[in-house]
C-alpha cells in the first residue's frame, strides 16, 4: 500500500506539471568590431624664439602650418563616432636654462590657452573637409577641449596652436618644452 500510495504521488506530480503553463522568449545578442585607429605625432609646436615682453602665440592657419603642431589619425572607420581630448602640460627648463644677474629660481612657462581643429584634408586645417574647431581653457598646468565628428575618410588630421604667457624678466633665458597630448576615444 505504501509503495501503491509512493506511485500515485509521483503520477500526481507528473500531473501537475504537464498540466502547468509556462513562458519562453530570447534576445539577440550583437557584438560590432571596428579596426584600431592609431594617432602619430606630426610637427611639434613651435613658438620659436621669444624675448622680454613677447606675448607668443600660435595661430592655426593654413598659412602657419609649418608652426602648428600636428598629429595623424589613421585607419578610422567610414562614419566612426570618435571624441578626441586634448591636453597640454607647462613649458618646462630642460636644464640649459641661464639665470640672469640677481639669480631667482627658474620658473615655468604658462600654456595660457590651446586650439585645435580637425580636418580631414592634410596642411589645410581652415578649410579642410569636415573642418570642426575645439578649444581649451586658460591659466591651467592642464587643458583640455573636445570634439566629435564622424570620419568620412580613413585619414585625419589635428593641427594645434596656443598661446603662452606673456615673457617678462622672471623667465630666464634657455629652452623649454612642453608636452601636447591627443587622445582619440572612438566607437
Amino acid at each position: 500500500m505504501k509503495t501503491l500510495k509512493s506511485l500515485l504521488s509521483v503520477f500526481a506530480i507528473i500531473a501537475v506539471v504537464s498540466a502547468s503553463a509556462f513562458a519562453q522568449t530570447s534576445i539577440t545578442t550583437s557584438a560590432q568590431v571596428t579596426a584600431s585607429a592609431s594617432v602619430a605625432a606630426g610637427n611639434d609646436l613651435d613658438f620659436g624664439t621669444l624675448t622680454d615682453g613677447d606675448d607668443p602665440t600660435v595661430a592655426v592657419s593654413t598659412a602657419n602650418v609649418a608652426n602648428t603642431g600636428s598629429f595623424n589619425l589613421t585607419s578610422l572607420a567610414n562614419s566612426a563616432d570618435f571624441l578626441m581630448e586634448l591636453s597640454a602640460t607647462d613649458l618646462t627648463s630642460t636644464g640649459a636654462v641661464t639665470v640672469a644677474l640677481g639669480g631667482g629660481a627658474v620658473q615655468d612657462i604658462e600654456v595660457d590657452a590651446l586650439e585645435a581643429t580637425y580636418t580631414e584634408t592634410v596642411n589645410d586645417p581652415e578649410t579642410g573637409t569636415n573642418a570642426q574647431d575645439f578649444t581649451g581653457g586658460t591659466s591651467t598646468a592642464t587643458l583640455s577641449g573636445s570634439t566629435s565628428a564622424a570620419a568620412s575618410t580613413n585619414n585625419a588630421w589635428v593641427y594645434v596652436g596656443g598661446s603662452l604667457e606673456t615673457i617678462d624678466e622672471t623667465v630666464h633665458m634657455g629652452l623649454y618644452t612642453g608636452t601636447i597630448t591627443l587622445t582619440v576615444y572612438y566607437q
